[in-house]
C-alpha cells in the first residue's frame, strides 16, 4: 500500500513467506520422547516493511 503525503511517500508492505519441506529431521536410533509428539515441523515467517521516500 502507497501513502501519498504532503512531503514524502509512505510504503507499507506485509509479506508472508511459508516453508513447503519439512525440517523436522531425527536420524535413526537418536530419536527422543519429544519427536513422537512432532509430526512434522515447517518454517512460517511474517514481515512488515515500511519505506519511506522524500
Amino acid at each position: 500500500m502507497d501513502l501519498f503525503l504532503e512531503y514524502f511517500k509512505l510504503g507499507i508492505e506485509l509479506k508472508l513467506g511459508s516453508g513447503m519441506r519439512n525440517i523436522h529431521y531425527t536420524k535413526a536410533g537418536e530419536e527422543t520422547k519429544f519427536d513422537n509428539a512432532i509430526e512434522s515441523l515447517k518454517s512460517r515467517v511474517w514481515t512488515l516493511s515500511f519505506t519511506f521516500e522524500g
